[in-house]
């Protein structure tokens, strides 16, 4: 009796483990990929995100626009720099990319004089060449890097010119702020039907691909 006991709790068992765990994963494939879920759709509209007078990284007709709030003297930044450009290769007429200023000084001295450099760039058209030249240092900057890739790119920029940068870089900052961002990088991806949904990984922007 004992052994046939045992014989048909196992069988129990067994029954449970398969059965179950195949309601578990049809559960699983049901949701979909569990990142999906875990983004956030902000209280914002797309237009008050994306500043066309900026420009754009890819095909600026873009439906969808990845924004990223991040700066400098950020290693895990500069990582996703290389990741933005191949993700803007692959997927090209469907995203392009905006980039806007979070330095956060109290972690990084350079983060926010770096950004400022960037910014002040932009007025003499030399932006997106200053970016890369900044964040291919993988966030180890100072300030004397900051002057040398200015200078490497041409970039001459007058004090009107730095004060006015400043300007722009604390209106990204204040924007990211009225959001409670609080690391960098923080990405966002812009709908065409004007979301803001805030993102968990890079990766998932492919999620919003029609």
């Amino acid at each position: 009796m004992i052994k046939r006991d045992r014989i048909i709790i196992g069988f129990v068992v067994f029954q449970m483990v398969v059965f179950g765990g195949a309601a578990a994963v049809r559960m699983v494939r049901a949701m979909g990929p569990a990142h999906v879920h875990d983004a956030v759709t902000l209280s914002a509209k797309a237009s008050e995100i994306v500043d066309d007078g900026r420009g754009f990284l890819g095909d600026a007709s873009s439906p969808v626009t990845l924004v990223e709030f991040g700066e400098y003297e950020c290693p895990p930044c500069a990582r996703s720099h290389e990741k933005v450009a191949s993700v803007l290769r692959r997927h090209t007429g469907k995203v392009r990319f905006q980039f806007r200023h979070f330095p956060v000084s109290k972690k990084h001295p350079y983060a926010l004089e770096a950004s400022v450099a960037a910014e002040a760039a932009r007025a003499e058209g030399k932006f997106w060449e200053v970016h890369g030249a900044l964040f291919a240092h993988g966030g180890a900057i100072d300030s004397d890097v900051i002057a040398r890739d200015l200078r490497t790119n041409g970039v001459v920029a007058s004090r009107k010119g730095r004060e006015e940068a400043l300007r722009n870089v604390q209106a990204d900052m204040a924007l990211g702020q009225r959001f409670s961002f609080s690391f960098t990088p923080t990405f966002l991806a812009c709908l065409p039907d004007g979301r803001v949904v805030q993102l968990t990984t890079l990766e998932q922007i492919e999620e919003y691909f029609q």
